[in-house]
């Protein structure tokens, strides 16, 4: 990636205006000097490359004073370049245009209208030499795509989603389809033409197939009630529906069936687990949900058909895409909640076993699921809510939210006595369960491969300390006031000038209210491995919490030395001075930082003994835990 000298990087620019590209040394030329014309220092230019085997790449360098930002690499296709730019686009307006396109004057005009950020804006373009420009309601975009030419994204669209590359040509297509049908964001019509859009290209000479075969699965899972029947009838009426049935795959052949019941077809050899959670697996904004995800990996590699449904019902980007590319299929608000509970009731047939997480998930769905006696019941504490809250009731003296706990302890208990089996994610919960009485209880814990990032620094190499925790979680808040408000001030008496990095999602106030000079507290980040790759230390200062802690597990995967108070480290079999620090008042965390951060030899022992710390969470040691769960549930 470049940025030209000049780039204003404090500055958040208003609107990006993007443009994937490869071999386009003919066109580009013409496109900058359009973009010239209507550029500001509000508005920045990106220029994403596929590795152009022509001089695209001298023309972009040659053109640094109108390009901001630029990439030269190879990748998937266009959407996944447009995915890319998304990654580093600063605006917060998104605009797309084709080497082959050009601005026109209403592009100017509409600028001043983005002003809420919740809000797609929309005009018109010229296409095959004729205006184009004319409202969308949902119903509409059924029969026409909106060109993404005309289309201002905010970027909470793209927080929400991203285009499904697995649709070489019809990919935004997709995107506008789940943007129009999506109450969370506001559509704006402006009738200006924005841009003249070019017929022909890659669009028209790349074969699309997926396509046609989903399309009709986009519209039940996006449209309300009544606009899906109104769909349906035209689909039904024109005869196009019906051909889509009687040609192609099974899958096709299955649709009307799926559309009208709502019924989950049964893949054949195979045994189903469905999989209830709040919402699908962010796997890159908390621990139990990465968890969740290499699970789901495991049991599809154990030929399990799986069915997840998340509570929310909501269609979240990338995690739905990723999802239905290992086979999943998920049930959601399609097209609103009491049909995502049909599909549920009709596909009970077919049901082997259910995961279930949470006491409130298995109040709501159980009386469901046991409608079928032959569906195994699978509790899955994540981490048993009960030992959290006691803990934090006891910290925090609290004697309303510890008769919450027990509470909470009785309803968890009655769940595992009335389940096929329990799962924990250390031996240490397990051990909790068995002394109540709980019988079946099995370990499953968090799943870690270590991550090699070339080059491995040197302990010389490396600064500052590193925590990460997803912020939704009240133990991961704690955590970061208890260090920022308490150690790190013994720390810094010590050593002034540590950088102190405090990453994760979902950041509230109070913590983003910690952020100085020397503490750095940038939010949600997709890549975090170079913080792991430079950092010296990683700190997990928990006061109270349960089960295995993913952060720790995510430290130990990159090799980096680990403090730990002795909750942060339960259950991971972790032995102070051998492959961790651990210690649990604020002078002796601080000393603790204190010595590893200087210790070069420490530092290196602890280094060395990461790789064995995490090796009995390993994909493939796990699921052989999984084949034993399996096994004893089908005797």
């Amino acid at each position: 990636m470049a940025l030209t000298d000049s780039y204003n990087t404090d500055q958040q620019p208003v609107l990006s205006i993007i443009t994937v590209v490869r071999n386009a040394a003919k066109l580009l030329p013409q496109l900058i000097s359009n973009i010239s014309t209507y550029k500001t220092p509000q508005i920045e230019f990106i220029i994403i490359d596929g590795a152009s085997t022509d001089n695209t790449v001298e023309i972009i360098a040659q053109n640094a004073s109108v390009i901001d930002q630029w990439v030269s690499e190879p990748d998937k296709g266009i959407y996944d370049a447009m995915n890319k730019s998304v990654k580093i686009a600063r605006g917060k307006w998104l605009y797309f245009i084709g080497a082959d396109d050009f601005l026109k004057e209403g592009f100017a005009q509409m600028v001043p209208f983005l002003k809420d950020e919740n809000t797609i804006y929309y005009g018109g373009v010229i296409f095959n030499g004729k205006p184009y420009s004319k409202p969308y309601s949902t119903y509409k975009i059924t029969k026409e795509n909106v060109c993404h030419q005309a289309i201002f994204y905010p970027r909470t669209v793209f927080s929400k989603y991203l285009y499904d590359s697995r649709y070489p040509v019809f990919a935004d297509y997709h995107l506008n389809v789940r943007c129009w049908t999506d109450t969370e964001f506001k559509k704006e019509f402006h009738d200006l033409i924005v841009a003249h859009f070019t017929e022909g290209g890659y669009s028209h000479t790349t074969p699309d197939p997926l396509y046609y075969q989903e399309k009709h699965e986009w519209f039940k899972q996006c449209l309300n009630t009544k606009d899906y029947l109104r769909y349906l009838n035209r689909m039904l009426g024109t005869g196009k529906l019906a051909k889509a049935l009687l040609s192609g795959s099974g899958r096709k052949q299955h649709f009307y069936q799926r559309h009208l019941t709502g019924k989950i077809e049964k893949q054949p050899g195979k045994k189903t687990i469905l999989i209830i959670e709040d919402n699908l697996p962010a796997y890159d904004k908390s621990s139990g949900a990465q968890r969740l995800f290499e699970l789901i990996k495991l049991f599809t590699s154990l030929n399990l058909q799986v069915i997840y449904l998340p509570d929310d019902g909501q269609l979240t980007e990338p995690y739905y895409t990723e999802l239905q590319s290992m086979g999943v299929i998920s049930i959601l608000h399609r097209p609103n909640r009491k049909a995502m509970l049909r599909q549920l009731k009709n596909s009970l047939s077919i049901i082997d076993y259910a995961w279930i997480s949470r006491p409130s998930l298995n109040k709501k769905y159980r009386p469901v699921i046991c409608k079928n006696k032959n569906i195994r019941l699978i509790f899955d504490t994540v981490d048993l809510h009960y030992i959290r809250m006691l803990r934090q009731a006891e910290q925090q003296q609290d004697e309303k939210l510890r008769k919450g706990a027990l509470k909470t302890k009785l309803q968890e208990l009655d769940i595992a006595r009335k389940s096929d089996a329990t799962i924990t994610v250390t031996h240490t919960e397990k051990n909790i369960l068995e002394e109540q009485g709980i019988r079946n209880v099995y370990v499953i814990p968090n799943i870690h491969t270590p991550k090699i990032v070339q080059p491995v620094l040197s302990f010389g190499e490396r600064q500052g300390i590193l925590f990460i925790g997803g912020y939704k979680h009240q133990p991961n808040v704690d955590a970061a006031l208890w260090l920022v408000q308490e150690i790190m001030p013994l720390v810094w008496q010590h050593q002034k000038n540590i950088p102190l990095y405090l990453l994760g999602s979902y950041p509230p106030p109070e913590v983003n209210a910690l952020a100085s000079e020397q503490v750095f507290v940038p939010g949600y980040l997709p890549n975090v491995s170079s913080y792991f790759k430079e950092s010296r230390v990683f700190v997990a200062p928990l006061r109270y919490g349960a089960g295995m802690k993913g952060k720790i597990g995510q430290g130990l995967e990159y090799g980096l030395p680990t403090v730990s108070t002795t909750i942060g480290a339960e259950g991971m079999n972790l032995i102070h001075d051998q492959n961790v620090l651990i210690a649990d008042d604020v002078k002796d965390f601080a000393d603790a930082i204190i010595r590893l951060y200087n210790d070069e030899p420490l530092w290196n022992t602890i280094h060395a003994a990461t790789g064995e710390a995490i090796s009995a969470y390993s994909p493939e040691k796990v699921k052989q835990q999984l084949e034993q769960l399996f096994e004893d549930l089908a005797k």
